[in-house]
């Protein structure tokens, strides 16, 4: 060991001569980069709680707007075979009212023509 290089009492050569010459300010130094060291880790452990649980809110929140956009596409496919039935429902009664008109108009024609209308057979639409 050369004498212009600081004695380690740990058995090497120092780099900082404060912290070899005063073993209670090495165990304090040491002491303190631990503690940032566990602070740190503490710090990154709940940024990721929070990422974890805000990841799983996502993930619910995915989960119940699929499950609602099933339902309305349900409902839509309802809706739309109802208006379908309705529709034909609609025309089936549209095509029966002609019908009876017609065969209104038929038979006032015919008692016209024969003479048989009366007042009392008159309908108005």
């Amino acid at each position: 060991m050369k004498q212009d290089e600081p004695f380690c009492p740990w058995g090497g050569i120092c780099q900082n001569q404060l912290l070899c010459e005063n073993p209670l300010n090495y165990h304090m130094s040491l002491h303190q980069s631990l503690s940032q060291e566990v602070n740190l880790k503490d710090q990154f452990n709940s940024a990721l709680m929070t990422y974890e649980k805000a990841l799983k809110n996502r993930e619910e929140i995915v989960s119940t707007l699929l499950l609602q956009n099933e339902e309305l596409a349900t409902q839509l496919q309802q809706t739309a075979e109802g208006r379908a039935n309705m529709e034909l429902k609609f025309q089936h009664a549209s095509e029966a009212s002609q019908e009876a008109s017609k065969k209104i108009q038929n038979v006032m024609e015919r008692d016209y023509e024969t003479g048989k209308l009366n007042a009392k057979k008159v309908i108005i639409f």
